[in-house]
């Protein structure tokens, strides 16, 4: 490729925005992942950055929503008491003026203070000469947090929280761990796995629901809860007072409780820390 088109290529990911700031994070563009490829025009080039974000403080049991549409998403919580978001993105291609032009359009926003927090995202969709947009996020939250994800594509993973969750995922995976009171976590297409720490105590209605895979969930031998699951096969380490069969395990674990329902397609498996 002509000298010419990697200096416009490098001039135009670090030229600065003269439009309207619309309060998004910071980006930034590494030279060294933009990858020329052959000699002929079709070769296929990277075009890579990202941005970073961060919201005022938190209280405890803020409520947190995330919304990505562009691939994966990772919560991590952490002893921060802010929320803290990055993308990395990476842009592949053969025609570098459509490549730069997504990657000029991704943007993030974290917001947030006190009660509330808020993540979002813009990922404009493919164009011709573009073949393939990966936009992971990572996002930290304080630990006592009262999370909401929604994805479209990709994986979700939430980790070492406390509070509630709320995970859905139109086409993909969804794992969580930790210390819940209340999760209920959906998967039209896809697996979900809910870790319960041992020292997690489910005091409000909850549930998982993996529509096309199957459904994992770890449960404290100590729990009080009203179960109801159902799949293509059922494995319940629980001791169940109630219906036991192959495909329908229903009623109290412990003294009962709150309603936990569990639905896999293919199967349900529940277990103990």
């Amino acid at each position: 490729m002509p000298l010419a088109m990697l200096i416009a290529l490098a001039g135009a990911a670090f030229a600065e925005d003269d439009e309207e700031d619309y309060g998004f994070g910071d980006f930034d563009i590494d030279l060294d992942d933009i990858d020329l490829g052959g000699e002929t025009a079709a070769s296929t080039m990277t075009y890579s950055g990202g941005h970073t974000e961060r919201s005022e403080k938190l209280d405890d049991n803020a409520a947190v929503t995330i919304t990505h549409y562009g691939g994966p998403i990772t919560v991590r919580c952490t002893d921060t008491e802010e929320v803290n978001a990055r993308i990395d993105f990476v842009i592949e291609g053969t025609k570098e003026a459509p490549m730069q032009a997504v990657g000029d359009g991704i943007r993030l926003q974290a917001q947030g203070k006190g009660t509330w927090g808020k993540v979002s995202t813009i990922v404009p969709g493919s164009r011709s000469g573009v073949e393939s947009i990966t936009v992971p996020l990572v996002v930290s939250l304080p630990k006592q947090t009262r999370i909401t994800v929604t994805a479209r594509k990709g994986w979700i993973s939430v980790s070492n929280c406390n509070g509630t969750v709320k995970a859905a995922n139109t086409s993909g995976d969804i794992m969580v761990s930790g210390s819940y009171s209340q999760f209920n976590v959906r998967a039209p297409d896809g697996d979900v796995k809910v870790d319960l720490s041992a020292d997690s105590s489910v005091t409000k209605s909850s549930g998982i629901t993996a529509s096309k895979g199957g459904a994992t969930l770890v449960l404290p031998l100590s729990a009080d809860v009203r179960l109801q699951a159902t799949g293509g096969s059922v494995s319940v380490l629980h001791t169940v007072e109630g219906t036991n069969s192959g495909t329908n395990v229903s009623g109290n674990i412990g003294n009962g409780g709150p309603l936990l329902k569990v639905y896999g397609k293919e199967m349900v498996e529940i277990t103990s820390p």
